[in-house]
């Protein structure tokens, strides 16, 4: 089946979905009371994980089920391996909501991670790329089974603790990940070498930010801020390093570099956090790394790898475009109210729900019709 030839077009339409269903049913939970099973985990775990687990595992299995094949030039993964994946990762989604046993619910949401780290394993054997890709993909492997057992046992410390390990793994892909591919991505679209990838810069950042995950899990606050606050500083380099005026002329580009500054903003609210209160007000700290930095991150380059895979001109149309300015609105409007409400208003989160989600809904538009079509 055309569909399942390439994997970025079943895992980017099923990314595409979860960001659209997961917090438009989370809002209506919180404001309109919709009903949903918490015979195990509660609504707000069930929003949480779903959209970690279930959306950035989907949005993880496009792009390295499609990059990892390139990388060592070997063949595409087979429509079998994608279908069993494909599988796996809708069928936890029905055990989240479901919740029929315990055990259920450690297996089947653990499945998806599993099966692509396996997967991963196969096509990359003992490259460089398996050693930084494979531990952080385990990594958030551990950190799924203990947020889940933290959730069913209401163990809060140890449910904040796995909170704080995603976190981590998010921000150190991001970072080696926007490294990497910022750079290749600038030079291949001016045919020079305008900016250089500056790999001990990228592996100072993670391991500070590493540091920093040890630290705030023994709860040594101080330290915690300040190394926060040397990540910022250090990807505020990286940024002035890799900015150019040139790129403001290109949506394809500069939406990487928004998402690359609201990776530095989350840096910079967390190490603010402990001495504001306000910042922390409905989890913005947090949002600011997932519906800002890899929520923006994510419809960049899921437009990127859809454009070039299917033949089509790496050029933003006017629909792409739209879809970048909106999530942008829906990540400020989302992060930013609650700062400066002390809390939630029910109004502006349906706002920035709706800006946030109609993204990735104008993203399908375009691109699902031609990831169906019988031609590349």
């Amino acid at each position: 089946m055309y569909f399942l030839q390439a994997p970025f077009r079943p895992f980017f339409t099923l990314t595409a979905l979860a960001a659209i269903f997961i917090p438009m049913y989370f809002v209506g939970i919180l404001v309109n009371g919709y009903y949903i099973n918490e015979a195990y985990l509660s609504s707000s775990f069930w929003h949480a994980h779903e959209m970690i687990f279930g959306f950035t595992s989907a949005l993880l299995s496009g792009f390295l089920l499609t990059a990892a094949p390139k990388w060592r030039q070997v063949k595409a993964v087979s429509s079998g391996w994608t279908l069993l994946l494909v599988t796996s990762w809708i069928f936890a989604r029905v055990i989240m909501v479901s919740q029929p046993s315990e055990l259920s619910i450690y297996f089947f949401c653990a499945l998806p991670l599993i099966l692509l780290i396996i997967k991963l394993f196969l096509i990359l054997g003992r490259t460089p790329n398996a050693f930084i890709a494979l531990p952080l993909l385990l990594a958030l492997l551990i950190s799924e089974l203990l947020s889940i057992y933290g959730a069913i046992n209401e163990h809060e410390l140890l449910l904040e603790s796995a909170y704080h390990l995603m976190a981590f793994i998010i921000a150190a892909l991001l970072i080696i990940f926007s490294g990497r591919l910022i750079p290749f991505f600038v030079n291949s679209k001016f045919q020079t070498q305008l900016i250089h990838q500056n790999k001990k810069l990228d592996l100072t950042i993670v391991a500070v930010s590493f540091a920093m995950l040890v630290l705030t899990i023994s709860g040594v606050k101080f330290a915690t801020t300040t190394l926060s606050f040397i990540c910022f500083l250090l990807l505020c380099i990286r940024f002035k390093l890799y900015f150019s005026k040139k790129i403001l002329r290109v949506p394809m580009l500069w939406i990487l570099f928004l998402g690359h500054l609201w990776l530095i903003f989350y840096f910079l609210l967390n190490s603010l956090a402990p001495y504001m209160e306000n910042l922390s007000e409905a989890r913005a700290v947090f949002h600011a790394l997932y519906a800002g930095a890899l929520g923006i991150f994510a419809i960049g380059m899921m437009s990127r790898v859809s454009l070039g895979h299917s033949g089509l001109e790496m050029k933003a149309t006017k629909l792409i475009t739209f879809s970048f300015i909106s999530i942008l609105v829906g990540a400020f409007v989302r992060v930013l109210h609650p700062i400066f409400m002390g809390g939630l208003d029910g109004t502006l989160l349906h706002i920035s729900m709706g800006f946030w989600t109609l993204s990735f809904i104008l993203y399908l538009i375009y691109f699902f019709p031609k990831f169906i079509t019988l031609r590349d």
